[in-house]
């Protein structure tokens, strides 16, 4: 698996929109609307969001197993969410990245992280 981050208005046929408010109907990787409020209005630090994300995948990969085996066993895959791209990449597309690398590494899979697309 390659697995690339970008910008919303990447399109190519890998893309997967992990945004909650436009993630066409599938949740399972967009942070709640507590954690984007908390961000957008400052009351949660990055290292707080991290871990309510996380949490929120841990049930996720319960709760909604078929869109992550889905996920999974795509060749390559471009995370894409609103976040602006920064050098400290405080965004959940690269938790989420992260998150992938790990599973695939855990089962055995070969996985490539690619980075942000222009």
């Amino acid at each position: 698996m390659r697995i690339w981050t970008a910008q919303f208005g990447y399109d190519g046929q890998d893309r997967v929109d992990i945004t909650r408010g436009s993630a066409a109907g599938v949740r399972a990787f967009a942070p709640s609307w507590k954690l984007v409020s908390g961000v957008k209005d400052g009351s949660l630090s990055w290292g707080r969001y991290t871990e309510l994300y996380l949490e929120e995948m841990r049930v996720s990969w319960i709760d909604q197993r078929k869109w992550w085996a889905r996920l999974l066993r795509m060749p390559s895959v471009t995370l894409v969410c609103y976040c602006k791209f920064t050098p400290e990449h405080q965004c959940h597309r690269f938790l989420l990245a992260d998150i992938l690398v790990q599973i695939q590494q855990r089962y055995g899979v070969p996985v490539e992280r690619m980075g942000e697309r222009p």
